[in-house]
């Protein structure tokens, strides 16, 4: 079976550290191209890295104002203008519509897409019983980057949200890991849970259901994304390990609520319940570099390949959480 960065690709596992190398000659491109870029004349291009980067920011400002409902943003290099995606059963919201109309007031020439984002006739619903587990034969119970973690109020305690270790172990309903001490959800959606089970181990390795010889890939390090079209990789519950191209090195997303930006885009379709999985790099068929979590996702409900991916960076978390400390195998 291919590994989820071969299939990307299209080429055979033992082609991968090959391709890796070839990867690696992105960061010098970008750093060669950057300043033409920049450059109003570059190539004929309307729009100059400069330029965008300005009215982006103007964009990100009215979507922080507006908060529209289920909205993503971010410049999109290969087309060489920024992107404005949503859902269409949202685009006539209030905050929808003021948002596009004021966009269209500077006449800024944005490109709006529309996901057809909800299926009226089936709502899906993620549960614990419709979830793919796979059992362990670790002596310890362990916990990897893209494990499921199912939430739940106990009757027990009013207002307390307890966590549940989903993925793995057959009598899942048994193991209830404990409270979120710590949640953020602006600027970002964020939080930790405090482990308070002796013989559940958190380990720092990503894992990867569907692979035959790499059930676990051991986090080296800590990355930030410098490159668009990149890959990058999830890992979770629902989608296991996926993988696509960096669309996008900066983004906002609002859900209507909240608003959040700071955030990277992958042309990658994720899942409900893959929220706060991994987002890593792969450095070799063995190791990774974890470079941040899902924040979540436009999609068309019909269409299980295509999609755009917001992630949270592992920075961003870090200026949050200024205590955090993130454990890595190196």
């Amino acid at each position: 079976m291919r590994e989820p960065l071969a299939k990307l690709w299209n080429i055979e596992n033992e082609e991968i550290p090959l391709y890796l190398s070839i990867e690696k000659k992105l960061p010098m491109m970008n750093d060669i191209l950057k300043p033409l870029l920049d450059d109003d004349y570059f190539g004929g291009a309307p729009n100059s890295t400069a330029k965008l980067t300005s009215r982006f920011q103007d964009r990100n400002n009215l979507a922080k104002s507006f908060t529209p409902k289920y909205c993503m943003g971010y410049i999109n290099s290969e087309i060489n203008n920024i992107i404005i995606a949503s859902c269409n059963e949202t685009r006539n919201e209030t905050s929808n519509t003021a948002f596009i109309n004021a966009i269209n007031d500077r006449m800024y020439f944005p490109i709006f897409t529309y996901y057809n984002c909800f299926n009226t006739t089936n709502h899906y619903a993620s549960s614990l019983n419709n979830m793919n587990f796979e059992k362990r034969n670790n002596k310890d119970k362990q916990i990897l980057a893209g494990d499921g973690l199912y939430s739940y109020k106990e009757k027990t305690k009013p207002g307390k949200v307890l966590f549940i270790f989903i993925h793995g172990i057959q009598q899942h309903s048994q193991l209830k890991l404990g409270e979120m001490s710590i949640h953020s959800l602006e600027p970002m959606d964020f939080g930790l849970i405090n482990i308070n089970i002796k013989d559940i181990q958190p380990v720092p390795s990503v894992m990867n259901t569907d692979s035959e010889r790499y059930k676990e890939l051991p986090i080296d390090d800590i990355i930030s994304v410098s490159s668009n079209g990149a890959h990058l990789c999830l890992s979770g519950v629902l989608s296991h390990v996926k993988c696509g191209y960096v669309a996008a090195l900066n983004g906002f997303t609002s859900n209507g609520v909240y608003f959040r930006d700071n955030i990277f885009v992958v042309n990658l379709r994720s899942f409900l319940g893959d929220s706060g999985g991994p987002i890593f790099h792969y450095k070799s068929l063995t190791q990774v570099s974890l470079n941040g979590i899902v924040q979540g996702g436009l999609f068309d409900f019909n269409d299980n390949i295509n999609g755009i991916t917001g992630v949270i960076t592992i920075g961003s978390i870090l200026n949050v959480f200024k205590d955090l400390e993130v454990v890595t195998n190196s």
